[in-house]
């Protein structure tokens, strides 16, 4: 027995309108046929190697076409998937999954890795497989962040509460022409539920590289687009370079990071007169949807709570107190019943066995509900970098110092706490001194509890195996930057970290 879900959404558009375009990619096209056919092959492969209902499967560091189309399968035959980073040989001997599927070829030897090229060949013979989750709490995903302090963390959630936040992006977004870009990656729960909301619709989801996104944009082949601020500004300096072309795409999500009032106005004069501001987390997804006329109109708004989230707040002490009262905003929801077994130490020992407990996502924004159930979050729509408690703004920042400077620019900060209590924050920033620093030191900053900050400036920043900002290596340097500074040994402002 079987519950229905999203995969059988795209099975029903499939037989409905097999010929419609389900997948645009740079250098090809699948129908909602072929989607299915797709799906139905690596379906088949998954279970020659032995996976059913209730597995797990890992997929890591895969092309995200590649792994959203296994995603897909995996849910198929109601199988978990785990999106992780980079994995290593250490990781494959304490992690309790069924399967790795890896694009590190150092990895391929083996027993319990494959490739998603082998999964999505034909199969070397045709196998029957049980279709579906077979409930609503089976586990469908679970995503996992190193998260800002690289200690991992993650979240999961069940075929039902993921099909319930899909139908809440659908109705939401209220898209209704055919072709829907989302750039946010498909790892994330944020992106993840985009694209399978377009697809539920049986739009047309087109997923182009990263050189091809502003391309698509501007020849008119998008109607509506999901994206963090940094594309849509980078959609602007395109219209700014040619003075005779305009856009208005029919309906557009900014979501992903925090947006000042200034770029939102561009926004809705220049791109499109219907935006949707999202709020949450890339990881999960979003967790509200609020007209961005009505979020200018109204500072800090950010729409109403979607259903099966239940929100409080913490004070400074760490207490919980009522939603309505502003404080730490906190995120719950009822966590899958199904699924008890641990993932492994190097995956954090992520124990779900007990049905009462519930996922906690801390936002570390500032905010509140009110008694009609909107939500107001602290600086989300201001043009000054808003660094409360131990949430750094980055976004904020980049955003603001990419509109002064008009550049691109990478910064990372770390916060080490004093025995005031209060923070003191490390703004490490990849570039010159001479040429970025008056700009940035010239950033307005409001704050609870940050009484001091620094910047420093360095030539790149430093990357774990996975890719990714190694932010225990510059939690490190920051902690010998206050250490000098302790001992009055006076480490220079604006002066790359030694060791």
């Amino acid at each position: 027995m079987s519950v229905r879900s999203y995969v059988d959404v795209i099975r029903q558009n499939s037989a409905s309108n097999p010929n419609r375009i389900a997948l645009e990619l740079e250098k090809a096209s699948l129908s909602y046929s072929d989607l299915m056919a797709v799906i139905d092959t690596a379906s088949q492969n998954l279970s020659l190697l032995g996976v059913t209902q209730n597995s797990r499967v890992i997929l890591d560091n895969l092309i995200q076409i590649n792994e959203f189309l296994l995603f897909l399968a995996l849910s198929n035959l109601g199988a978990t998937t785990i999106f992780t980073g980079t994995l290593s040989e250490p990781d494959l001997a304490t992690t309790t999954v069924d399967l790795f599927v890896t694009s590190n070829s150092a990895l391929r030897d083996h027993p319990a890795v494959t490739s998603a090229q082998n999964l999505l060949s034909p199969p070397l013979h045709k196998v029957d497989y049980h279709t579906g989750f077979a409930s609503r709490d089976d586990i469908a995903i679970i995503v996992r962040s190193s998260g800002s302090t690289g200690r991992p963390k993650h979240y999961a959630f069940g075929a039902g509460m993921l099909e319930d936040w899909i139908v809440e992006k659908v109705d939401g977004f209220g898209f209704d022409k055919p072709r829907v870009m989302v750039t946010i990656p498909t790892r994330t729960g944020f992106g993840l539920q985009s694209n399978l909301a377009t697809l539920y619709q049986g739009k047309t989801m087109i997923k182009m590289p990263p050189k091809w996104v502003i391309p698509t944009v501007m020849r008119g082949k998008v109607d509506h687009l999901v994206a963090p601020p940094p594309v849509f500004q980078a959609i602007l300096r395109a219209i700014d370079a040619r003075p005779d072309h305009s856009l208005n795409l029919d309906r557009c999500v900014v979501g992903g990071s925090k947006l000042s009032s200034t770029l939102g106005e561009q926004i809705l004069n220049r791109i499109s007169k219907k935006v949707l501001m999202s709020y949450g987390s890339t990881e999960t997804g979003t967790v509200t949807i609020g007209p961005l006329a009505g979020v200018l109109d109204n500072p800090n708004y950010v729409g109403k709570l979607l259903p099966g989230i239940e929100l409080k707040t913490l004070n400074d002490q760490g207490e919980e107190q009522p939603a309505t009262t502003p404080g730490q905003l906190v995120f719950e929801y009822k966590l899958p019943r199904r699924g008890s077994q641990p993932l492994g130490p190097s995956l954090d020992a992520f124990e779900i066995a007990d049905p009462s407990t519930l996922t906690r996502i801390k936002s570390d924004d500032l905010g509140y509900q009110d008694e009609d159930g909107a939500m107001y979050v602290e600086g989300r729509l201001s043009d000054v970098a808003n660094v409360g408690g131990t949430k750094l703004a980055l976004d904020r920042l980049n955003e603001l110092a990419a509109n002064r400077m008009n550049v691109p620019i990478q910064v990372q900060a770390i916060n080490v706490q004093q025995e005031s209590g209060f923070d003191y924050i490390y703004f490490f920033v990849v570039g010159s001194e001479a040429r970025l620093g008056p700009a940035m030191r010239s950033m307005k900053f409001s704050g609870i509890s940050v009484l001091s900050y620094e910047f420093f400036f360095i030539d790149e920043m430093p990357l774990n195996a996975g890719g990714k900002i190694d932010m225990m290596e510059l939690r490190a340097k920051a902690e010998r930057l206050h250490a000098q500074k302790d001992e009055g040994a006076g480490a220079g402002e604006g002066k790359e970290p030694q060791g």
